[in-house]
């Protein structure tokens, strides 16, 4: 009894799976007896799902094509900016096609940089506002190039924009790119200035000098007073040091 008791219990618990599996089977025959359900369930997703990923991309260039298409104007105040990096911008900006660029004056916004760079929260609402006015006339962005009031020689650009429209945001993107261009060059002529040379390593290939006397490689003036070392060492060219 207890053996049949057991039996019935697993019979049990298989039921519903034996009705799963003859669901499932009935299913999959009528599946495969109809070509048109086959062709809805397996050939078309094959065939959308690329296309529609393809139609996607080339949607996407079209609408970046003319992005880039569009007339941008740009307003500059760079009056504070040492004449050759101002000259510099502007040949960057003209090089990001099709753009438009005008001069403008803005002695109230200059006025602002120390109090922006304390981070005081009613000059950022002044240059808001003031902002606001020179680009209802002049452009889709304004570049405000003006000295740092505790380093002299260093220049801080603000851009003011309008980023709700996308003409603005267009602007933005190839101001960013003259500007990050502008920084590599001075980056680069200030290295190049630092060092003397292009190459920072130039003048400092390592030669192979024998301070033992045993033969080999070439012997320094000072090799008299090494050969208790007893090692080679690969040393620089010129005068050791103490």
């Amino acid at each position: 009894p207890a053996a049949s008791f057991r039996g019935s219990l697993s019979g049990r618990a298989l039921a519903p799976a034996r009705a799963a599996g003859a669901v499932f089977g009935v299913e999959l025959l009528r599946l495969l007896r109809d070509p048109r359900a086959l062709a809805a369930a397996i050939l078309l997703p094959l065939l959308i799902y690329p296309l529609t990923f393809a139609g996607r991309s080339w949607v996407l260039d079209l609408v970046r094509e003319a992005s880039e298409a569009q007339r941008v104007r740009v307003a500059l105040d760079l009056q504070e900016v040492p004449e050759e990096l101002a000259g510099r911008l502007r040949a960057l900006l003209a090089q990001e096609l099709p753009i438009e660029l005008s001069e403008v004056d803005a002695p109230k916004l200059r006025a602002l940089a120390p109090d922006l760079l304390l981070g005081r929260l009613e000059a950022y609402e002044r240059e808001r506002h003031l902002a606001s006015e020179i680009l209802e006339s002049a452009g889709d962005l304004l570049i405000l190039g003006t000295r740092h009031p505790d380093i002299p020689d260093r220049t801080v650009f603000r851009l003011h924009y309008d980023g709700s429209t996308e003409i603005a945001n267009r602007a933005l993107e190839r101001a960013e790119r003259a500007l990050e261009r502008l920084r590599e060059e001075a980056e680069r002529e200030r290295r190049d200035r630092l060092l003397a040379s292009a190459d920072p390593a130039r003048g400092l290939d390592a030669e192979l000098i024998d301070l033992t006397g045993s033969g080999g490689g070439r012997e320094p003036p000072w090799a008299d007073s090494c050969r208790s070392s007893r090692c080679w060492s690969p040393c620089r060219r010129g005068p050791s040091r103490p």
